[in-house]
């Protein structure tokens, strides 16, 4: 009956329906996969955005621009990647943007999705002198405030230090960006959470966080040195991968990890980054990459607090709250010390790399003694090495790497792409990962939310039949041979999931998407301490309607139902929202209006929904119980150097108390040197002809 609802009200509201342009549906997906699997955390790192930001304003020079960083951040499959690299290399600079046409594996989709971030600029092969990239930057200034008030039973604004939370309920951050093109760049960031204490004398005082970096790329055989907070990403996750990565959502062909192996860290997330110095070099066809820091953990410490041999970390602490007297006992406790590297050759459609990465710490870890932690990291020193490649052949690329820990437990992940027809793509990825595998901070192409304890294969493919339709759906089979979270046995599961969109003009879009996932987990059975393995099935069925408006409106309506079943107990959820984006041309502001109405049985049928925000700003909104939610998101220019948006957001509950959030940012960027106006070449140009 919920299904035939969700059905009927998606049709009714097809008049209201779209979505905001600028977000582009693979990566909401991805932010609300990463806040479906860690525990609702909403992502912290929003290098993302700000280099979107950034390029719309100041486009990015297609002749010099660097493939990995464009396929990381406007989601182009290694495919589209590589045969963009090749073409560029084969065939000589771009003379026309419309070249992109001919760029194998680029359709109108992707090229529509690339060409607001990109120029072709006259001076392309000129590398500015370092007294350029000092004074013909751009300066940005942020200053974002929130709070959140519950009806009732909201944060307090003094309590009792050892029960409750010692600061004000007021979120802060501030960010000063100094930008040239992606060349240099320095910046300073603060943050202070909600409960945290905020310009007091003694402990806790002052901002919670602080980030700050300093990056110079490309001055001749330096590829790129950050001094400060950092990111480091390699291979394939297995070792190690900080920056964004996708895991399975509707686009089948978003498997392979690339981005940048180093970049500065400007993020307010407190545990994703290292602090020190890292270094980039190139000559020819190698890249080496070497990396130093010493950085401050928040971690659990258990033993004789006046005894140093008698300490040891029982778990690290990656919240990054510091509310209450037990969190900041947990704050900085732990001294990481962490140094690796990595050698790269690059070779005409080949990339072969050696990753190494070793740490230390101040104390010994050592988790509690039960089988969940059997193989967990243990003592002061820990390593990880690994081997990655990438070759492509013709229409198919392989990608992969293996890896080892400082015990000899190993892991594999290999795959493939493979461009069958020009409307048919394919991907394959199978992993072999050891029960007793670890890596710190690694992030691969897996089930878990790490790579550890896990076998799987992977198979995804995409059909473009016709223009108008597209079609992505993967299915993926795992197993678990030691316990997990929620097993207490060797367990497994397989997960599907089918997407379709119809978009016969540009300003009408359906999409329809179904996903089906079991997993076996623990269920009461035979007393109060005896459990089963049951299958744990989650499913869902999301549909979405989008149409403009002239040029001035975008909506959507959207109906999504949610079912999570373990045994015979089962909880359905239903979820109906409606948005709007005005943005009238030649104006300088823009209003996003969302409203929503929930229904669920529990906390298992829960429907993750993102949300528009103010700029740079990630929200996630997890809905579950009986309720409404709706926000308007303002935002308006003044002048050519501000930027103010505030964002409104009520949750009403039919049961419980609602709660309201209010947050609003303000962004200040100047520059003493107006950008150069784009110059057109002629086709006439001293470059070889190429047959189109």
């Amino acid at each position: 009956m919920r299904i035939i609802s969700a059905i009927l009200m998606c049709m009714a509201g097809m008049q209201c329906l779209s979505q905001e342009a600028e977000v582009q549906e693979t990566v909401t997906q991805a932010i609300e996969q990463v806040a479906s699997v860690e525990d609702d955390r909403e992502p912290e790192d929003d290098g993302q955005s700000q280099w979107l930001d950034r390029h719309l304003r100041q486009k990015l020079d297609l002749n010099g621009a660097d493939p990995d960083m464009m396929g990381e951040m406007l989601a182009l499959t290694a495919l589209q990647v590589r045969h963009f690299e090749q073409y560029r290399r084969l065939r000589g600079p771009f003379i026309d943007l419309m070249e992109l046409q001919a760029v194998p594996g680029w359709d109108a989709e992707t090229i529509r999705r690339v060409l607001p971030y990109v120029k072709l600029a006259a001076d392309q092969h000129i590398l500015p002198v370092l007294k350029e990239r000092l004074l013909k930057g751009e300066h940005m200034v942020m200053l974002r405030s929130g709070r959140q008030w519950a009806d009732g039973h909201g944060l307090k604004d003094s309590v009792v230090p050892s029960l409750g939370y010692s600061g004000d309920p007021v979120k802060l951050m501030m960010r000063y960006n100094y930008r040239f093109r992606n060349l240099l760049q320095w910046g300073v960031t603060v943050e202070k959470d909600p409960g945290e204490v905020l310009f007091r004398s003694g402990r806790g005082g002052g901002f919670d966080y602080s980030s700050w970096h300093l990056s110079l790329r490309d001055l001749k055989f330096i590829r790129a040195l950050v001094v400060g907070d950092y990111q480091v990403s390699l291979g394939q996750g297995l070792i190690r991968w900080q920056g964004m990565a996708f895991r399975k959502t509707s686009e089948s062909m978003l498997v392979l990890r690339q981005g940048q192996a180093l970049r500065p860290y400007n993020g307010t997330d407190e545990n994703r980054f290292q602090r020190g110095v890292g270094l980039q070099l190139h000559r020819r066809s190698w890249e080496g990459l070497l990396f130093l820091s010493f950085d401050r953990m928040d971690a659990n410490i258990t033993g004789d607090s006046l005894s140093a041999a008698g300490r040891r970390v029982s778990s690290f602490q990656t919240s990054g709250y510091h509310r209450t007297l037990s969190e900041l006992d947990d704050k900085d406790a732990l001294l990481q010390r962490t140094v690796g590297g990595s050698l790269r050759f690059r070779g005409s459609g080949l990339r072969i790399s050696v990753n190494g990465i070793g740490y230390g710490f101040s104390l010994p870890l050592q988790k509690a003694p039960d089988p969940h932690n059997l193989y967990a990291i243990a003592g002061r020193r820990w390593s990880n090495f690994s081997m990655d490649y990438g070759c492509t052949v013709r229409n198919v690329h392989f990608f992969g790497e293996a890896a080892v820990d400082q015990r000899g437990s190993k892991a594999f992940l290999n795959g493939l792409m493979a461009s069958l027809h020009p409307s048919v793509d394919v991907s394959i990825v199978h992993r072999h990962i050891d029960p007793a595998y670890r890596a710190l901070q690694a992030n691969a192409f897996t089930e878990g939310s790490e790579p550890a304890n896990e076998r799987g294969i992977y198979a995804g493919i995409t059909i473009r039949p016709v223009p108008s339709w597209r079609i992505n759906g993967h299915i993926d089979l795992y197993r678990f041979p030691w316990i997990t979270y929620r097993a207490d046995r060797p367990s497994g599961g397989y997960s599907t999931m089918w997407h379709a969109v119809y978009k016969p003009h540009k300003k009408t879009e359906v999409s329809i998407r179904w996903q089906y996932e079991s997993k076996e987990m623990n269920q009461q059975a035979f007393g109060a301490n005896m459990y089963a393995l049951t299958p744990g099935i989650r499913s869902g069925l999301r549909m979405q309607l989008s149409m403009h408006f002239g040029t001035d409106i975008l909506l959507r309506a959207r109906a999504e139902y949610s079912r999570h079943r373990l045994g015979l107990a089962r909880e359905d959820g239903s979820l109906f929202l409606t948005d709007l984006l005005y943005k009238p041309m030649g104006k300088p502001f823009s209003v996003i209006a969302r409203l929503a109405y929930f229904d669920t049985e529990g906390y298992g049928a829960r429907i993750y929904a993102y949300e528009n925000d103010v700029l740079f700003q990630h929200a996630v909104s997890t809905l579950f119980e009986t309720g409404a939610r709706c926000y308007v998101v303002f935002s308006r220019k003044i002048g050519r150097q501000w930027r103010v948006s505030c964002k409104y957001a009520r949750t009403v509950f039919v049961e419980n108390a609602g709660r309201t959030e209010f947050r609003m940012q303000g962004i200040w960027s100047f520059s003493d040197v107006r950008p150069a106006a784009l110059v057109r070449r002629n086709a006439s140009a001293s470059v070889p002809p190429r047959g189109l």
